[in-house]
């Protein structure tokens, strides 16, 4: 649509203002799980535009009403050593994009297939954790391949402990729900559940 001059969520038109970052967004309602393309392009002083920027996308992760699938699960310890949870799971569809879900109480880092998921450490940020928790949104379509694939979750306390919030955890929580995209839309094809392994990491948080 964007190729074609077409703007089905929201057309800006050409702005006058000084205003170069930060620009509100004005146009329809975005919805959960949703993906969405934008391109822009710029007028100088002397009227002067450039071209059009390549097509990008940016993708709505999960937002109210909807939630993850998957149940939060952990590994009963005593001591503060951080848990890996661990899944092998087959994937033969073809899709138009994978992505993961991850909402921890405590720190997190994903793999899969020994892949590194993202770049972030200490992830996600802090959070008011007796009112709320953050979920980060993964594109992983790359790191998948046909066949027998494997993500393991590594997690560590953070600020999930007795003394912060009033929270009383024996082990740091992690939910998680892996999407494939196809011709239908979105379809769970993994969440975190009973049948995940569970093993000490050897770090202490």
């Amino acid at each position: 649509l964007l190729k074609k001059n077409k703007a089905d969520l929201w057309m800006s038109g050409h702005q006058k203002s000084s205003q170069q970052i930060m620009i509100g967004y004005d146009g329809k309602a975005l919805a959960s799980r949703q993906l969405c393309w934008w391109r822009v392009r710029v007028w100088d002083g002397n009227g002067n535009k450039t071209r059009w920027s390549k097509p990008q996308r940016f993708a709505i992760g999960i937002i109210a009403p909807d939630t993850i699938k998957g149940d939060f699960i952990g590994m009963s310890s005593e001591s503060d050593d951080a848990p890996l949870l661990r899944k092998q799971f087959t994937y033969e569809r073809k899709s138009k994009a994978a992505f993961l879900h991850v909402n921890s109480m405590g720190y997190h880092e994903v793999y899969i297939n020994g892949n590194k998921v993202g770049d972030a450490v200490l992830t996600p940020a802090v959070s008011q954790l007796d009112k709320r928790s953050l979920i980060n949104t993964y594109d992983v379509t790359s790191l998948l391949h046909k066949g027998s694939n494997e993500i393991v979750i590594c997690t560590a306390y953070g600020w999930f402990r007795t003394k912060a919030f009033g929270l009383k955890p024996d082990t740091p929580l992690v939910r998680a729900e892996l999407d494939i995209l196809g011709d239908n839309g979105w379809e769970c094809i993994l969440g975190t559940g009973a049948d995940w392994q569970a093993a000490p990491s050897g770090y202490r948080d």
